[in-house]
């Protein structure tokens, strides 16, 4: 049987010879030549592909979705953080000692690193003063020591959580943690405007270095003390010229205390899940929660 199209095309090609189509070739020559209807798109997969395409992006959705959720949030206002980092106390030390539950520390100022900072309403620190080269407020040597070891210029413009546990690694570092000894703790005041973006921010501060001392095998927790004092910026002073002075001490307690992993005891970090535990929930209630400092 003879095609009908392929008739069609034939009389046209010779048709085309005899009278060529010239206004066809003139719209070519000037560019005005019809521009050829773009063929309809068409998915280029069959039923059981596209249902296979579309849950691959349901599962990435899924995934997705909780990142987005619980990435960061813009706060309706600042909020100040005041920071304590309380090393363990290797022996009983006597009168002198104040107690927590299981947790005990010395009432010397000069052991306990204290901090304050401030964060802006986007989860960033916040420069404290207008030579906006430091963001965090020493209020001890032990904690000038240990700012000057992270860099001044490093406290800017960090998230908190961030910024927290560069204080813990450091202090590990020079000692203020002791990771050879049961009971440091790292305790904390939140002040602001905004509580519902404080409940957030005081549970990542407490899971992020949760996981830091588990991950570590240091005998540590982390809480809020609700009686501790509320940050206070009144009595700040930039020390920044000091920084060379700090630096030289905080080199030399680092070297000092770089093998006091080597201190720790046969079984070492065998309980500690059940150690951290217990005392995660003692300083979550309100009669284990720490009143001394």
């Amino acid at each position: 049987m003879i095609d009908e199209r392929r008739i069609k095309e034939k009389l046209q090609r010779e048709a085309n010879r005899v009278m060529p189509d010239v206004l066809a070739n003139v719209y070519r020559e000037i560019g005005l030549e019809p521009q050829k209807a773009k063929p309809r798109w068409r998915w280029p997969f069959g039923k059981i592909a596209t249902f296979s395409t579309a849950m691959t992006f349901l599962v990435i959705a899924v995934l997705l979705i909780p990142t987005f959720i619980n990435g960061p949030i813009v706060a309706s206002a600042e909020t100040s953080i005041k920071l304590k980092i309380i090393p363990a106390v290797e022996e009983d030390p006597g009168e002198g000692a104040i107690y927590l539950p299981a947790i005990k520390y010395l009432p010397n100022e000069e052991d306990t690193p204290i901090f304050s900072f401030k964060i802006d309403r986007y989860g960033k620190t916040l420069p404290l003063d207008e030579n906006k080269n430091n963001a965090i407020y020493a209020e001890n040597d032990s904690a000038k020591m240990l700012a000057v070891g992270l860099g001044l210029e490093n406290t800017m413009k960090k998230s908190p959580v961030e910024l927290v546990l560069s204080l813990a690694r450091l202090s590990r570092e020079a000692g203020y943690i002791k990771s050879y000894a049961k009971g440091n703790a790292i305790v904390y005041r939140l002040s602001g405007e905004d509580a519902a973006y404080q409940v957030r921010l005081k549970a990542n501060i407490e899971a992020e270095l949760r996981y830091y001392f588990k991950a570590e095998l240091i005998y540590g927790i982390a809480y809020e003390d609700e009686n501790m004092d509320l940050a206070d910026f009144s009595n700040y002073v930039d020390f920044s010229g000091q920084a060379d002075n700090y630096r030289s001490s905080y080199d030399n307690r680092r070297s000092d205390h770089k093998h006091d992993d080597d201190r720790r005891g046969s079984g070492w970090g065998s309980d500690i899940d059940q150690w951290m535990s217990d005392h995660h929930n003692d300083h979550m209630s309100d009669t284990g929660s720490g009143h001394g400092r």
